[in-house]
C-alpha cells in the first residue's frame, strides 16, 4: 500500500511539472480564422478576440496549418503584452497589431515573408525587434513605435521599406546590412534621436525625406554606389555639420521638390558646382552655408551602358557557352590589384531560355600574364547570373572579388569580363552535337570598385 501510495505521488508530481516545460497555447476559440486564399488548406487569423495579456498563437487551428496573421486582427488590443507567433507563419497583414500601445515583447519567425503597411505601427511599448532576412516588404511596419531603442535588420533584407522606421524617437542608431540597395521615402524621417547610421556601399537609392527631421544625426556618408537622392531626404536635420560625397550624382538624380533640396542650406548647388563633385561638405550647425573642405577621388567605374553580346560554344577548352567583353573604359584605365571588391550591376534579357546559371569573372588577357589570368574565381556560385527565360528582363547585382593582380604591363583592353556557362543542361554540351549559341541583350551595364 505504501508502494502505491509513493506511485501516485510521482505520477501527481510528473503530471504537474509537464506543462511548466511544455509549449503552451491559447485556446482556439480565442480566435476568428478564414481561409487563406494564398495557401493551400492554410488559415489565417482574422481576430483576436480572447482576454489574455500575453497571446500564444497555435500553429494549426482545427488541424489546418495558421499561415497568416490577417489585416486589423489585434489592432487597437491595449490589453496584450506579449505575443507568440508560430513558425507556421509567413505573412502578416496590414495594421495586424497596430495601436497594441502594452505590446513590449514579439518575435517575428524567419518564415514571415511580407508585413503588410503599419503591421506594428504605434506599438508604443515595443523596445526590441529583430526582422528575419525572410522579409521582403514592411512599408510603415514599425512607423511611431516611439520608444524602439533597438533594430535588428536580417542580413538578406534589400529594401528598407517607405516609412518602416518613421518617427522612432527613441532610436539612437541602425545597422544597415551591406546587401541593402534601396532606403524608401520617410524610412528614418523624425527619428529625432537617431545619431548613427550607416548607408553601405551597394545602396543606389535614397528615397524622398528618407532621412528629414533627424535632428541629432551629426555627419553621414553617400557611398559611390548611390545614384539617386530624393527630395527632402536630409532636410531639418540641423545638427548634420558633415557630409561625405564617395562618388558622383548627376543633377537630375539630386532631386527637387518645388524648391526643396534633398539637402539644407545651399549644398546641393555646392556639389553641382564646377569645383564640386565627390568630397567632404561641412558647415556650422543649422547654417545654410556649406563649404567643401576636401576632395576625394571617386572609385574605377565603367558604365559601358546598352550593348548586346553573343554567347558561342567552347566546347574545344570547356564544357559551355563563352563571351568576353573587351573594351578600354571597363574601369578607365584602373589597374586590378588583388583584394579588391567590385560590383557588377546589370539589366539584360536572353534570345533563348537558359536553363543554368551564366558564370562571371575578371581575366587578364595579356602577354605578361599568358594570355590568361584569372582575377577572381571563375566557378564560385556568388558569381552567378541566374537562369532565366527568353525575352525576361533581368536585373542583377554581382559582387566579384580579386585574387590576383593585373601584370604591370597589361593595358585597358587586356582587362575582360568573362561570361561562361558550364555546359550542364544548357541544351548543347561537348560531343553532343547540338549547339546554340545565344545572344545576351544588357540594357544596363555598370562595374564599380566598392573596396
Amino acid at each position: 500500500m505504501k508502494n502505491k501510495k509513493m506511485v501516485l505521488w510521482i505520477a501527481l508530481v510528473v503530471m504537474a511539472i509537464i506543462p511548466v516545460y511544455a509549449q503552451q497555447y491559447d485556446s482556439e476559440k480565442d480566435f476568428k480564422i478564414d481561409w487563406d486564399e494564398n495557401v493551400k488548406d492554410g488559415v489565417v487569423i482574422t481576430k483576436y478576440i480572447g482576454a489574455k495579456r500575453e497571446v500564444s498563437i497555435p500553429p494549426k487551428i482545427q488541424n489546418d496549418p495558421v499561415t497568416g496573421i490577417g489585416a486589423y486582427a489585434f489592432k487597437f488590443n491595449e490589453n496584450i503584452t506579449k505575443v507568440n507567433i508560430p513558425n507556421s507563419v509567413t505573412r502578416i497583414g496590414y495594421d495586424a497589431f497596430s495601436g497594441c500601445t502594452r505590446l513590449a515583447n514579439v518575435t517575428i519567425p524567419d518564415r514571415v515573408i511580407i508585413m503588410g503597411e503599419g503591421a506594428f505601427e504605434s506599438c508604443t511599448s515595443l523596445t526590441t525587434i529583430s526582422i528575419p532576412s525572410s522579409v521582403t516588404s514592411m512599408v510603415k511596419a514599425f512607423s511611431n513605435c516611439t520608444n524602439l531603442t533597438k533594430v535588428i535588420i536580417g542580413d538578406g533584407i534589400t529594401i528598407i521599406d517607405n516609412g518602416a522606421f518613421s518617427n522612432c524617437t527613441s532610436l539612437t542608431s541602425v545597422n544597415i546590412p551591406n546587401v541593402v540597395t534601396f532606403i524608401g521615402s520617410s524610412a528614418f524621417s523624425g527619428c529625432t534621436r537617431l545619431a548613427n547610421v550607416n548607408i553601405p556601399n551597394g545602396v543606389t537609392i535614397i528615397g524622398s525625406s528618407a532621412f528629414s527631421g533627424c535632428t541629432r544625426l551629426a555627419n553621414v556618408t553617400i557611398p559611390s554606389s548611390v545614384t539617386l537622392i530624393g527630395s527632402s531626404a536630409f532636410v531639418r536635420c540641423e545638427n548634420l555639420t558633415s557630409i561625405t560625397f564617395e562618388g558622383i550624382i548627376s543633377s537630375e538624380n539630386l532631386k527637387m521638390s518645388y524648391v526643396t533640396s534633398p539637402f539644407d542650406g545651399d549644398l546641393r548647388d555646392k556639389y553641382l558646382a564646377s569645383d564640386g563633385g565627390p568630397g567632404i561638405y561641412t558647415r556650422f550647425a543649422g547654417g545654410n552655408v556649406w563649404r567643401k573642405t576636401s576632395s576625394i577621388t571617386p572609385p574605377p567605374t565603367g558604365n559601358l551602358g546598352a550593348f548586346t553580346i553573343r554567347m558561342k560554344d567552347n566546347f574545344e577548352n570547356a564544357q559551355g557557352y563563352e563571351a568576353l567583353i573587351v573594351n578600354a573604359n571597363l574601369l578607365n584605365g584602373h589597374r586590378i590589384t588583388k583584394g579588391e571588391t567590385y560590383t557588377l550591376k546589370v539589366t539584360y534579357t536572353t534570345s533563348r531560355d537558359l536553363e543554368g546559371p551564366v558564370l562571371v569573372r575578371l581575366v587578364d588577357t595579356s602577354f605578361q600574364a599568358n594570355w590568361w589570368r584569372d582575377l577572381t574565381p571563375g566557378d564560385d556560385s556568388k558569381f552567378q547570373i541566374a537562369a532565366s527565360k527568353a525575352g525576361e528582363v533581368v536585373s542583377v547585382t554581382v559582387t566579384l572579388n580579386t585574387i590576383e593582380s593585373s601584370t604591370t604591363g597589361s593595358n585597358p583592353e587586356s582587362i575582360v569580363v568573362v561570361f561562361t556557362t558550364n555546359g550542364e543542361g544548357i541544351k548543347g554540351k561537348q560531343d553532343s552535337g547540338v549547339q546554340k549559341p545565344f545572344n545576351i541583350v544588357f540594357t544596363e551595364f555598370v562595374l564599380t570598385r566598392i573596396k
